[in-house]
């Protein structure tokens, strides 16, 4: 279940800094794609998913990435913050879908380890949302208009 939610907080990471304009989001999406093919080795080694996991659940993260893609396609080139909104709720729905697929494949000892990958890809995001913010002019602390 949490390797789809560190997945999926990497994919809206990047979404949300994809919205800033087109050739960001077309990097955006390149790294995303790198990013993906790197986590799914480093989750492979630390979940010890085994190949047959890993083929269950590579449909499953294609289909939910697919959504993502769709959810940054209709949310692109509005940087209000009701639109980052909207779109991180959209995201956060195609997420727990992928959550509750992928949760049956794994066994006990890969949801307890997928869920410390969790926590520390939420730290990891916040801090480019952090970063973002700040690149943007905005306080990272402070609601804009």
């Amino acid at each position: 279940m949490k390797h789809g939610l560190v997945t999926s907080t990497m994919l809206v990471a990047a979404a949300v800094l994809a919205l800033a304009g087109g050739a960001q989001r077309a990097h955006a999406q390149q790294g995303t794609g790198e990013k993906l093919a790197e986590y799914t080795a480093a989750a492979r080694e630390r979940l010890g998913l085994t190949d047959e996991q890993v083929e269950q659940i590579r449909p499953l993260m294609e289909e939910r990435n697919r959504r993502f893609a769709e959810i940054r396609e209709r949310h692109a080139g509005d940087d209000s913050r009701a639109a980052k909104r909207a779109m991180m709720k959209e995201a956060r729905a195609a997420q727990t879908d992928y959550e509750a697929a992928v949760e049956p494949l794994l066994t006990e000892e890969q949801v307890t380890e997928w869920r410390a990958m969790q926590k520390e890809m939420r730290a990891e995001f916040k801090e480019r949302r952090r970063a973002a913010q700040t690149a943007e002019g905005e306080s990272p602390t402070t609601p804009t208009p």
